[in-house]
């Protein structure tokens, strides 16, 4: 069953028969937040509910992606884990609460597990979103929450990499990121935000008004526009602004500590590459993991702590105090900095099936040479060419791949269509195609309508001509989500005629 919600609280109240919720959310969309808000929330209605409400990372669950892991993870192997993740993290009264009590009230349903970051766990960001060891975890978790009969629990993730939930109790909530009202409210309220820049971000920046559908990135683009009364030129200059206010705020430490912002900065730089290409540590990492980092001056212990004090990163709870960023993004920022030195680290291949690089190369990609720019973007168009080869089978990981390579050129080169305006013209045929194919299949029976609305975010590439006919043709589909992505979609078009 799929829902859109509101309130997180009030979809689980009116879903009475639901186990297990899966919450799905786009990078920054504000998962986390809400899980930690519906977590006080339930337990402020315990005394109604006789559920006590358990947040759990899930992100720092370490198991062992092999031939045989699949056949070795059990529910008894994850309940072991679950368990030790809670004692580790109370003082000694809570830990005899747990040993006393913890078994009876997961049987007896007493328990509602809210389960964050399945995509970022080590071994699920280290595998393939279409792989056996994938649905090995959904089913390990999804048992875990099915084998006591009044349980309920919440599993949140990214859409891609997300579980595969085959339960007959599973049921899909989505945090939709803002619409263009949000987001021009959230930026009106700031009171700093100028009428003409708020044209201007509309009307020309499709990267920010993506970019400001997540809370915490219209936090950053608001932010930026009080102090400079002006939009940012990139993304990159968001993360580099916030992070030097945030290293000038910790002067006195860095005084104590011998250490500079600059060591600081180039310290984030090579531990993000680290945590980010060794596999098994994922995003987040002990300090003896980040063992042998060679930093121009400081230990990684002295890194992270200064990170930390900066609020630029920060230690889990817990004994092993694993460091991770403060936020994904600032990981992916910093990662991009290591690859402005080094672009033959770049992993092309990588677009179609990993979503850690997905992320990150869009960002790279406004910082890039023209050259590399224009490679990248040559390399997804191929990958994305497959989708108008009649008459070719192709696969559905190659279809999958193809789709992931076209919402990375959207994402990656609104704000630099220079580097595809040499294949603009055959993204408009295939686009046009798409569309007419779906008329048809209209005719005939039912069409692929998510596949035809990625198709359609893809209009924004294109020049400003060609866009209203193709945009008409999809209105005629007279479906009201392709119709509001068409005109989403289109937003650089200015103006779009009476018809």
């Amino acid at each position: 069953m799929d829902r859109q919600i509101m309130d997180l609280l009030d979809a689980i109240r009116a879903d009475l028969r639901g186990q297990v919720f899966l919450v799905l959310g786009q990078p920054g969309s504000g998962k986390s937040v809400a899980l930690r808000k519906l977590t006080i929330d339930l337990l402020n209605e315990i005394d109604q509910t006789n559920r006590l409400p358990l947040y759990i990372n899930l992100k720092e669950w370490r198991t062992q992606q092999d031939a045989d892991a699949s056949s070795q993870l059990t529910p008894k192997l994850f309940y072991e884990w679950v368990y030790q993740h809670l004692y580790t993290r109370y003082d000694v009264l809570s830990q005899q609460f747990l040993e006393n009590h913890f078994f009876a009230l997961y049987k007896s349903g007493h328990l509602f597990f809210i389960f964050d970051s399945f995509d970022e766990m080590p071994s699920i960001l280290d595998s393939d979103e279409k792989s056996d060891y994938l649905r090995a975890v959904s089913r390990i978790i999804t048992g875990f929450i099915e084998s006591a009969p009044n349980l309920r629990g919440i599993v949140a993730a990214r859409y891609f990499k997300r579980p595969v939930l085959s339960g007959r109790s599973a049921t899909t909530l989505d945090i939709r990121p803002f619409t263009d009202e949000k987001i021009k409210g959230a930026l009106e309220r700031t009171r700093r935000f100028p009428q003409t820049l708020l044209d201007e971000l509309f009307r020309d920046r499709p990267d920010l008004v993506s970019m400001a559908q997540n809370p915490f990135s219209a936090a950053m683009i608001a932010e930026f526009v009080k102090d400079h009364a002006k939009l940012p030129l990139r993304q990159t200059e968001l993360f580099s602004e916030l992070i030097s206010k945030r290293l000038e705020n910790i002067q006195k430490w860095l005084r104590l500590s011998g250490l500079t912002g600059t060591d600081l900065e180039n310290g984030a730089v090579d531990i993000a590459f680290r945590m980010f290409t060794k596999t098994g540590i994922g995003l987040d990492a002990t300090n003896a993991e980040l063992a042998g980092i060679e930093t121009p001056s400081g230990t990684p212990e002295q890194i992270t702590q200064g990170l930390t004090y900066a609020k630029i990163g920060r230690f889990s709870p817990g004994p092993q105090k694993r460091f991770s960023f403060v936020h994904r993004r600032f990981h992916e920022y910093f990662l991009v900095r290591k690859l402005e030195g080094a672009p033959s680290l770049v992993d092309l291949h990588a677009i179609p099936t990993d979503s850690r690089w997905r992320d990150a190369l869009t960002l790279y990609c406004e910082v890039a040479s023209d050259e590399q720019a224009r490679n990248i973007a040559d390399f997804c168009w191929k990958e994305v060419s497959l989708l108008r080869e009649t008459g070719k089978a192709i696969t559905d990981r190659d279809r999958l791949g193809a789709v992931h390579c076209l919402r990375f050129l959207r994402d990656a080169f609104a704000n630099r269509i220079s580097a595809i305006a040499h294949f603009r013209e055959d993204l408009r045929a295939l686009i046009s195609e798409t569309i007419e194919n779906a008329h048809l299949e209209k005719q005939t029976g039912n069409y692929d309508l998510l596949y035809v609305k990625i198709i359609i975010e893809a209009l924004g590439l294109l020049t400003k001509n060609s866009i209203q006919p193709i945009v008409q043709r999809a209105f005629q589909l007279d479906n009201t989500w392709i119709s509001e992505t068409a005109l989403r979609s289109c937003r650089t078009a200015n103006a779009l005629e009476p018809p």
